[in-house]
């Protein structure tokens, strides 16, 4: 029997992703985790086979804690499981140790078939990712403002890898023992950097650009 896990905060989503492994005798859901730490407390107790992981999660980067579950439970087999289809967040995610990359568009077949070839201990590559990395390979990098590969302050840098795990702004004022004023102006500035609205894209230029590895 493969033991498996689902990291995903769309309860919804995770709800009917629990529902399609009902008529797969060799496949028991464990449990439906919403965060990290609800991970974490399952984990403690059970010995996961494979764990399905969305990359983007209310209180950590999906990709940190693919590399934790890698570390800390070699035995523990992870497919990320999401809604991102860029090369690079594909490419971080592999580097992280999953063994598969999914889109959430895919196929129970497609999804069966990636739980137990990545149980059995190989790797599982969907077609049409590989050939977005494929494709990838022979575009130039974005070119944010025009003017190549942002420079980052010391103190900017700082502040990207905390918001990257997942920290509030207060919390990274504590953290860094600044006022909440300075990391909102960080926070700003490096949003004009990155040549981006929100807070998902930077991060994404910022993987993109190899600030976060």
């Amino acid at each position: 029997m493969i033991k498996v896990t689902i990291v995903d905060d769309h309860v919804i989503f995770a709800e009917g992703l629990e529902s399609i492994f009902s008529d797969a005798h060799d496949i028991q859901i464990l449990a439906r985790c919403h965060n990290a730490e609800s991970f974490w407390e399952v984990m403690e107790n059970n010995s996961i086979d494979v764990v399905l992981l969305d990359i983007s999660l209310p209180d950590v980067s999906g990709l940190n804690l693919c590399e934790l579950i890698v570390r800390k439970h070699p035995n523990t087999r992870v497919i990320a499981l999401t809604m991102h289809d860029e090369p690079s967040l594909v490419k971080k995610m592999i580097k992280k140790g999953a063994m598969a990359y999914l889109l959430k568009n895919t196929t129970k077949a497609e999804l069966l078939a990636a739980i137990r070839t990545v149980y059995s201990g190989k790797k599982y590559y969907n077609e049409n990712l590989m050939q977005l990395l494929l494709e990838s390979e022979d575009k130039p990098k974005k070119n944010p403002a025009m003017g190549g590969r942002p420079h980052l302050t010391r103190r900017e840098k700082e502040v990207l890898e905390l918001i990257a795990e997942g920290l509030t702004t207060q919390q990274i004022a504590e953290k860094l023992f600044v006022s909440i004023k300075a990391v909102e102006f960080h926070r700003s500035s490096l949003l004009t950097k990155f040549g981006t609205q929100n807070t998902p894209s930077m991060i994404k230029e910022a993987i993109e650009y190899e600030f976060i590895t």
